[in-house]
């Protein structure tokens, strides 16, 4: 009986501990009708949004489809809009630098985002507030046909900032409450095209897209007990302590008696 006791004490300060910090993704797709678009030669891509005027989703890019680790809800995220604001004017476009022709040994081929600068990341909470970050995209690559943005899970979100008024999600707080912030981004063509593919001729190639904004982030501290409950708080505490000293004498006589 004492072994059994002292483990649900020591499990539970475990679980104290790992509720300590605890890890959030929010994960995305493009709205219905929304792509990624490759230019061909030019070595750069954009996002287009759905173009038939009855979408729910028109002007749109993504939205939040599922979450991991949600505070509040635990879904309260689900449906929120997000947007890839680029700072140039026109049509925006991010460009990569060229694919060498001799890429691709084991079936990877990689380049790396490079313009224009200051692009951010923009989710709207639904409630007038609104969440940015500044996005670094880092390293794009193909492999056997499959694409992705920062597969190696590098901080690429800084500059985190989330305005809101009486309403707060708790999600975007959290990940505005981290510094250590990533996004992945992946994308898919049927049947596959690899970077070197997506970067020759004119062009246009569209795919589907999805991926994922995590972080670890800290918990808010308990409610402290209330003046008032102090005295039953403090006699709880004794009556543990006294039945842990019990359960420890108990288990001495017993090894005694044994012997």
């Amino acid at each position: 009986m004492k072994r059994k006791y002292s483990a649900t004490i020591i499990g539970g300060l475990v679980l104290w501990a790992a509720a300590a910090q605890g890890a959030l993704s929010l994960n995305f797709a493009a709205v219905p009708g929304g792509n990624v678009q490759f230019n061909g030669s030019q070595g750069s891509f954009q996002f287009n949004t759905p173009t038939s005027p009855f979408s729910p989703y028109l002007g749109d890019q993504w939205h939040f489809t599922t979450e991991n680790g949600g505070l509040g809800s635990g879904s309260e995220s689900v449906g929120l809009i997000g947007t890839f604001v680029n700072p140039s004017a026109g049509t925006p476009k991010w460009y990569y630098t060229p694919v060498p022709p001799n890429h691709g040994i084991g079936g990877t081929y990689y380049s790396e985002v490079t313009s224009p600068a200051g692009t951010k990341l923009v989710v709207a909470d639904g409630h007038g507030g609104t969440f940015t970050a500044q996005l670094d995209w880092g390293r794009i690559q193909t492999t056997f046909g499959n694409g992705s943005i920062n597969n190696n899970l590098n901080i690429n979100l800084s500059g985190i900032t989330y305005t809101h008024g009486a309403f707060v999600n708790d999600d975007l707080a959290a990940l505005a409450a981290d510094t250590k912030a990533s996004m992945i981004f992946s994308f898919s063509f049927s049947p596959g095209m690899t970077l070197g593919q997506l970067s020759s001729g004119t062009g246009p190639y569209r795919a589907t897209y999805s991926g994922s904004i995590s972080a670890t982030y800290t918990p808010p501290p308990p409610t402290p007990i209330p003046e008032s409950s102090t005295a039953i708080a403090g006699t709880s505490a004794l009556c543990i302590a006294m039945l842990v000293f019990v359960l420890q004498r108990k288990g001495s006589s017993s090894l005694r008696i044994a012997k």
